[in-house]
C-alpha cells in the first residue's frame, strides 16, 4: 500500500522505492522536506549500506555528504533532526518510541547487535522500566562501542534466543525475562516476570525451561528465586514490586486480585493483595486515583469494605520506594492482630 509521510528530503538515494517531493515548510525555517511513497512492512524505509533502514533516521555520512558540517549543524539547532546515538539522527517530529530507539543504536553501534534486557522486554510489550538505555548484546571486544545512552554487553546467544519485532533483532521473550530476572533489582525483576506472564509472552514451562538453558550463567539461582514467584494475575507493576516488598519482608503471601462477594454472594469488589482468612486487604493507589470522579467511587469502595470487616490498606509509591519500612510494620500489626 503506498503511504504518503514526511521524511527529510536529503538526497538519500531512495533507489527506486518510492517518490520524492522536494517543498519547504515553514514550521522547520525553510529547510527541504520531502514526501515518501513507500510503505514496506509497516514502516517507511530507505537504502543504507545495502540494507533497509527507517525513513525517519539518517546517518551523519548521509547528512553531511548532502549538506556539509555548517548545514547540519544549522539543522540541529533549528531542531530540524536530533541526534540520538553517535552518527545517528532522527527527524526532530517523529516520536521516537522503543523500537525506534533500538532501530537508531543498531545504526550506530553495529547492524550484527541484538537487542537484549529492558529494551527487548520493551520492544515486546512486557517493558517495565522507564528507561532510554538501549541495551545491545555483542562479543567481549565490542563492548568498546558503548556510549552515553547505549550500552553494549558481551553476552553470547543461541540462534534459538534471537527473534525479530518489527524488523528489529531481539532476545526471546524467555531469554529476556530470564535475563532480567537475572541481572536487575529483585522488585523490577519480578514486575518483567508478572507482567511477561500476564501478556502470556511467557508460560511458566517456558521460562523452566529456559531457566535450563541458562543453568550455569551469573544470578540464575536468583533468577530461579524470582520466577517462582512470577503471577500473571499482577495487574500493574507497581503491585508487582509491593508484593515483592511484601515477600522480602517475611510477611504471608497474599491472594492476587481477590474476589470480594456481598451477602448474596455476588460479586462486589476486587483487591489487588489479600489476605482472605484475616479480611485484610491492600490496594496499591496510582495517579489516576487522585482523579475527583475516581475519588468518589473509591470513598464508596472504602466504605463497604470497612462494614463488610475487611481491614484495608493503601499504598502509594512512596510506600514501595521511599517509606517501605513503615508501610510493612504497619502491614504485619494488621495481620498478627487480624490472626489472634
Amino acid at each position: 500500500m503506498i503511504n504518503k509521510g514526511w521524511g527529510w528530503g536529503w538526497g538519500w538515494g531512495w533507489l527506486g522505492l518510492g517518490e520524492v517531493e522536494p517543498r519547504l515548510s515553514a514550521a522547520t525555517g525553510g529547510y527541504p522536506q520531502c514526501t515518501v511513497a513507500l510503505q514496506r512492512g509497516g514502516c517507511l524505509v530507505r537504502q543504507h549500506d545495502g540494507m533497509l533502514q527507517p525513513a525517519e533516521l539518517t546517518t551523519r555520512r548521509q547528512a553531511v555528504a548532502e549538506f556539509g558540517e555548517r548545514g547540519l549543524a544549522d539543522r540541529l539547532a533549528a531542531g530540524v533532526c536530533v541526534r540520538l546515538f553517535r552518527g545517528v539522527y532522527v527527524d526532530g517530529r517523529v516520536p521516537v518510541d522503543d523500537v525506534l530507539r533500538i532501530r537508531a543504536a543498531v545504526m550506530s553501534a553495529g547492524r550484527h547487535l541484538i537487542a537484549i534486557r529492558e529494551s527487548a522486554a520493551a520492544a515486546q510489550g512486557f517493558g517495565v522500566l522507564d528507561s532510554s538505555t538501549v541495551h545491545l548484546a555483542g562479543t567481549a571486544t565490542e563492548t568498546a562501542r558503548s556510549q552515553p545512552g547505549l550500552v553494549v554487553h558481551g553476552m553470547k546467544l543461541a540462534p534459538g534466543e534471537i527473534t525479530t519485532v518489527e524488523g528489529v533483532r531481539v532476545t526471546t521473550a524467555d531469554r529476556t525475562v530470564v535475563d532480567i530476572a537475572r541481572m536487575l533489582p529483585r522488585m523490577d525483576a519480578l514486575a518483567t516476570v508478572d507482567t511477561a506472564l500476564r501478556i502470556g509472552a511467557c508460560t511458566p514451562h517456558s521460562l523452566a525451561h529456559q531457566m535450563e538453558q541458562q543453568r550455569r550463567l551469573r544470578g540464575i539461582v536468583a533468577a530461579r528465586r524470582i520466577v517462582s514467584l512470577g503471577n500473571g494475575l499482577a495487574e500493574s507493576p507497581m503491585e508487582s514490586r509491593l508484593r515483592m516488598r511484601i515477600l522480602d519482608a517475611g510477611l504471608p503471601a497474599p491472594a492476587l486480585q481477590w474476589q470480594v462477594t456481598d451477602r448474596f454472594g455476588g460479586f462486589a469488589y476486587r483487591l489487588d493483595l489479600a489476605w482472605p482468612k484475616w479480611r485484610v486487604g491492600v490496594e496499591y493507589d496510582g495517579a489516576g486515583h487522585l482523579e475527583r470522579s475516581r475519588q468518589r467511587h473509591d470513598i464508596a469502595r472504602r466504605t463497604w469494605l470497612a462494614h463488610a470487616g475487611w481491614t484495608m490498606l493503601w499504598a502509594t509509591d512512596r510506600d514501595v520506594y521511599l517509606d517501605h519500612r513503615r508501610f510493612l510494620r504497619q502491614l504485619a500489626d494488621v495481620l498478627r492482630c487480624a490472626a489472634a
